[in-house]
């Protein structure tokens, strides 16, 4: 069959509020807060026990919802309470609830409360509970963003440093003399960490050394290691270090060209 190359409506479905495209399979969460899905579902990432479907099926026993997200092969919803459910091949496990990294039918995650946000990449998941961010499953990467590359199979916190931040600007100014008194001791324990982006986040690195060690056994990839590497550097201020030389050389290498031309047009006048 010819792939459809132009969008086709689906019938038959109820107003739909919310979509969350994945890697081979689809969620939607109706007006009435029912969750379809329809695609892939071989490691139970439909959530309906279904391994294959080529049209919308509504997930039996699941209301309230007001937002899903897709993976790679795992699915993650909240309902209107802010409990968290999770369906396919999600890597959370818990011994007591006997929730053990697969589920092939939405299973409510304990212990999880007042979810706020949800988001799911390849083989990791991230949520927002009362103002913090936790990440669990494959972190080879560090794409959990908890400042190691262990994976992880409950949830762990994300730096507080920056997740609880409101202002993700490089305003430095404070409302008191301590909070100024606090950021100076920092500055003298941690890298610099006066520019936005990497400079915030590594700034939580006590040790940026061991971060590159853990990361270069993790990960065989060359060229991944290069990129976090200058990630890091940039965030330590060894990039501007190293810019400001390279202007300066830059600089360095006009004037003697300047001077050339000078020496050339007084050799040509004589």
């Amino acid at each position: 069959d010819e792939a459809t190359i132009e969008p086709t409506p689906i019938v038959g479905l109820p107003f739909i509020e919310k979509i969350s495209a994945a890697n081979n399979h689809i969620l939607l969460v109706d007006i009435e807060g029912n969750v379809w899905t329809f695609g892939e579902g071989l490691d139970g990432q439909l959530g309906n026990g279904m391994t294959y479907s080529t049209e919308p099926v509504k997930i039996e026993g699941m209301t309230d919802i007001v937002d899903v997200a897709g993976g790679r092969n795992h699915s993650l919803a909240v309902d209107k309470e802010g409990q968290l459910f999770v369906f396919g091949l999600h890597n959370l496990i818990d011994e007591a609830s006997t929730l053990n990294a697969q589920d092939f039918f939405p299973r409510l995650v304990p212990g999880a409360a007042n979810i706020e946000l949800i988001a799911a990449g390849g083989d990791h998941s991230l949520i927002k509970s009362d103002g913090e961010f936790f990440g669990w499953g494959e972190n080879q990467f560090g794409q959990i963003g908890d400042g190691t590359f262990e994976s992880r199979h409950e949830f762990s916190l994300i730096s507080a440093s920056w997740s609880n931040s409101s202002d993700m600007s490089c305003d430095k100014e404070t409302d008191s003399g301590d909070a100024e008194e606090e950021d100076e001791a920092t500055s003298e324990e941690s890298p610099e960490a006066d520019e936005c982006g990497f400079g915030v986040l590594i700034s939580d690195y006590a040790d940026l050394e061991a971060v590159l060690t853990q990361f270069t056994q993790a990960c065989s990839d060359r060229g991944q290691r290069k990129r976090l590497k200058k990630a890091l550097k940039i965030g330590d201020g060894h990039y501007r270090e190293k810019r400001a030389k390279k202007s300066e050389k830059s600089h360095k290498k006009s004037a003697k060209k300047s001077r050339k031309k000078t020496h050339s047009r007084k050799s040509g006048k004589d």
